[in-house]
């Protein structure tokens, strides 16, 4: 039995509720399934450490199944569990998951290396390694003022962050703050918004504050792999790898 099966089952067993899994989870009526536990799996699914174009579109087919499993529960607990917030609280997780990793990875790279740009191969035009992490921070805001209806900061609306951010210690703390902004917007999520159309600040069009959520986390995955490839070109072995 793998450990994640065990520790489900487990946490089945606390709330007094049996693991009926196979390659999918089965329950039969909404009282048989423990919803926290279940919204939780889904905020630990890991981003992925590197990016590719097939690992890419993996990532966003576990993306798009999680929406789809969130909106089912939302919609099942919406009268059993009328104080509840399952989806809010599984993006929470999320955006507190990829802080970690965008955290853990700033931190291991040496202040004399966030101008590291790739020179062997084709990297021409690329990001340094500081402006991989506030473009994925900019995004962060993009998103957050989205959702919030308020503009976005002026040196973020153009994806590239602050110019003024420049050492290891401005680039983390920018991070730090383009999540905690994040986050007070997802605080804002519930049952009655989180499918409602907004005008999308990426091109034109209408989007929900679920999909931007997911679309900042998606971004910031791809933009994390392409940190760590930074990192090992260094010799440094990723945090999350350790």
């Amino acid at each position: 039995m793998s450990a994640d099966r065990e520790r489900m089952k487990n946490q089945f067993a606390a709330r007094g509720k049996k693991l009926d899994r196979g390659k999918s989870l089965k329950f039969k009526k909404l009282e048989d399934l423990p919803l926290d536990v279940v919204c939780e799996a889904i905020a630990q699914v890991p981003p992925g450490e590197s990016y590719s174009p097939v690992r890419g579109k993996h990532q966003e087919e576990v993306m798009r199944s999680a929406i789809c499993l969130l909106l089912l529960l939302l919609g099942l607990s919406a009268s059993a569990q009328p104080n509840a917030n399952p989806a809010r609280e599984a993006l929470e997780k999320r955006v507190d998951g990829m802080e970690k990793q965008l955290l853990a990875a700033a931190e291991a790279m040496p202040p004399d290396r966030y101008t590291f740009v790739p020179t062997a191969g084709t990297f021409r035009g690329v990001r340094s390694f500081s402006k991989q992490l506030k473009h994925a921070a900019a995004v962060h805001y993009i998103v957050g003022a989205a959702i919030l209806n308020e503009p976005p900061p002026a040196d973020a609306a153009d994806e590239r962050g602050p110019d003024a951010a420049r050492t290891k210690a401005e680039v983390i703390q920018y991070v730090k703050d383009s999540c905690a902004y994040l986050r007070k917007a997802v605080a804002t999520i519930n049952a009655q918004n989180l499918l409602e159309p907004l005008k999308t600040p990426f091109g034109s069009g209408m989007e929900t504050r679920l999909g931007l959520v997911m679309s900042a986390m998606i971004h910031s995955s791809n933009h994390y792999g392409q940190i760590v490839e930074y990192l090992r070109m260094n010799n440094i072995v990723p945090p999350a790898s350790e």
